[in-house]
């Protein structure tokens, strides 16, 4: 429940909005930060030597003064000196194995239980908080929060206009900011009592205690100062409706200022009896850069054969367990010198050089003392890392010469983009376009993709080859696989819509033509086209109609006589001529009688009258001669 509840915390803080509004007298200015980081020194971040070191860049120094020329005898005196340990911020957050910060000095194995704690150690250091680490604030920060909210609700207008009101939310509004941040603790300053180890390898500075007494005071005050401020927070009027808008204002206000300053009283009881949490607040302070000084007393080897370098080496740790064999192999090294009997000294010359053998600086050389321990770091190189450190880089100190070669390898030199492009043969991208990326001097290899409806057909550029400074391109170019479109149907019709010669169908391909043929068909003549003759396939289906109107056939010859009664002709005959299907007309001239000419289909027979129909018009005619010759009397 706790763990859900820093959850929702850490989440409105994130959220947190205060908005900035110049009404009147109501100015919310952009916040500062009011506690300042005090670092010592230049800062130089980087990562921690050992695992569990809470600070990076460790060095250890002490006032013995003494050096390889100008070393102590060793007569068994004592000598007061004092150790001091700094170290930068860690880049990054400490690996916490333990609850306890300390400040721990490695005495060398040579002076075991010959160096004894003096005086208190003097501790100078900075220090930051996050707020939602410390359970005990968490009432504090969700009520001012609530105050917060609140101010900028009135701000907007939601109590009334502000004109005629005098509301300095400033203050307020900065100190509460404080609680938006890491806490800061800059200059902490505290002294706590060293204590040598039950061995007496090493001297031990607990920095709990103190770190957290001085926080704790950091924090009250800074809980005090957010309190006095919530009481002075007050809107008053500058006129008669100012008055009424004012007191609205501290009517709301007050409830959420007393909720804040009693989460605050709260809060402060329980730093000042160090309970509910308070004591845990130095335990995940992160600190900046810190120096220790650590007084002691050093009672000097007697009889020594050899010169001595007492290596002393210092840290600041967060575990429960010292290994202090680990901690001999950290990088605070701090060395008092005693003189031996004829020392004698070992020769050490370096070289540095290349892959290849070639020498990349200068060679150096040294001397140490024979029989003190050494290890020796390459040196940085521009433009070159270290590939191979020699074994005998590290050992004891003897009196034949050692020769030490550091080997070191080119840093890679980012080479230009090499471009991979997929194309169809018009130029237009059909896949994602792939950049590879490489040093000078390294392969690249450009893939040659499956791409989906069409073929590989050709690559522009080299598909391998070395990447350059210079850019390059490679172009991968496919054909589009064919795809079958849908059929073109071809029909040959008469104007009645009747087949007329066999149904022909064109197959072919998306994006290809198709060229339908006008056929010459026996008997008819071509009259129009439905459709497209010519045009490109497609997903549809087609069907192009080719109608044509049948020729005209000549009938037989159709003669008209012109003949009386008695089957004689009586004029010329005429001819008439035709197409099967089609009409005549014979013509009844002058010498034939009045009457409807016939009009009878042109069949290519000879018309032939039935015999009755030439009795009959006998008849008629001699019945019409009669009646002209007597004619009827009245």
């Amino acid at each position: 429940m706790k763990k859900k509840k820093k959850s929702k915390l850490k989440l409105k803080r994130r959220n947190r909005v205060l908005l900035l509004v110049l009404i009147s007298h109501l100015v919310l200015t952009p916040i500062m930060t009011l506690v300042s980081f005090f670092i010592l020194g230049g800062v130089h971040i980087s990562a921690a030597a050992l695992d569990y070191e809470i600070l990076s860049n460790m060095k250890s120094s002490n006032n013995s003064g003494t050096t390889i020329e100008d070393s102590w005898s060793a007569d068994g005196s004592s000598q007061k000196v004092d150790f001091n340990l700094s170290g930068d911020p860690l880049n990054g957050t400490p690996i916490i194995t333990g609850k306890t910060k300390s400040a721990v000095l490695a005495i060398p194995p040579e002076l075991t239980n010959q160096v004894l704690p003096d005086e208190p150690a003097q501790i100078k250091t900075n220090a930051s908080l996050q707020v939602v680490d410390v359970a005990l604030l968490e009432e504090t920060i969700l009520a001012s929060d609530q105050l917060i909210q609140l101010i900028s609700s009135i701000a907007a207008g939601s109590l009334g206009s502000l004109t005629y009101i005098q509301f300095d939310a400033i203050e307020i509004q900065q100190k509460i900011d404080q609680l938006n941040h890491d806490l800061l603790f800059n200059q902490l300053i505290f002294s706590t009592m060293p204590i040598l180890s039950a061995d007496g390898s090493f001297i031990q500075v607990d920095l709990h205690e103190s770190l957290n007494s001085v926080m704790r005071e950091r924090l009250d005050a800074i809980l005090l100062d957010i309190a006095e401020c919530t009481e002075r927070l007050h809107a008053k009027g500058t006129n008669m409706l100012g008055n009424i808008v004012a007191k609205n204002i501290n009517t709301v206000l007050d409830p959420a200022k007393t909720q804040l300053i009693t989460a605050i009283t709260a809060a402060r009881t329980l730093l000042q009896t160090n309970t509910g949490g308070a004591e845990e607040i130095a335990r995940f302070s992160v600190l900046g850069a810190t120096e220790v000084t650590i007084p002691t007393i050093v009672t000097a080897p007697q009889h020594l054969a050899q010169n001595l370098a007492a290596n002393f080496v210092g840290t600041v740790i967060q575990v429960d367990v010292i290994d202090i064999e680990a901690i001999r192999q950290g990088q605070g090294i701090s060395t008092i010198y005693y003189q031996g009997d004829a020392p004698k000294m070992g020769s050490f010359t370096f070289s540095y050089r290349d892959e290849q053998g070639l020498e990349i600086a200068p060679s150096e050389t040294v001397e140490l003392v024979v029989g003190e321990p050494y290890h020796f770091t390459p040196k940085e190189i521009d433009g070159y890392t270290v590939k191979e450190i020699p074994t005998n880089a590290t050992g004891i100190v003897t009196e034949e010469e050692q020769k030490i070669t550091f080997i070191y390898e080119k840093n890679p030199v980012k080479a230009a983009d090499v471009t991979v492009r997929y194309q169809d043969t018009d130029g237009n991208e059909i896949s994602d376009v792939i950049t590879l990326k490489g040093f000078l001097g390294n392969d690249y290899v450009a893939e040659q993709k499956e791409v989906s409806g069409y073929t590989f057909k050709e690559v522009i550029g080299h598909q391998t080859g070395p990447f350059t400074e210079l850019a390059q391109e490679i172009i991968f170019v496919y054909e589009k696989n064919p795809i079958k479109a849908a059929d073109v149907t071809v029909r040959y019709q008469d104007t009645d819509g009747n087949e007329i010669n066999d149904v022909i169908t064109l197959t072919g391909l998306l994006g290809s033509n198709y060229v339908a043929e006008q056929k010459e068909v026996l008997g008819y003549t071509f009259k129009e086209v439905i459709g497209h003759q010519t045009g490109p396939f497609t997903e549809l289906a087609q069907e192009i109609i080719f109608v044509y109107e049948k020729n005209p056939v000549k009938a037989d010859v159709e003669t008209v006589h012109y003949q009386d009664t008695a089957s004689k002709d009586i004029s010329d005959t005429m001819t008439l001529t035709g197409s099967l299907g089609s009409d005549y007309v014979a013509e009844q001239n002058e010498s034939q009688p009045k009457g409807e000419q016939p009009v009878l289909p042109y069949t290519g027979e000879q018309a032939e009258l039935p015999i009755w129909v030439t009795l009959v018009m006998l008849c008629l005619g001699s019945t019409l001669l009669i009646s002209k010759k007597f004619p009827k009397k009245s």
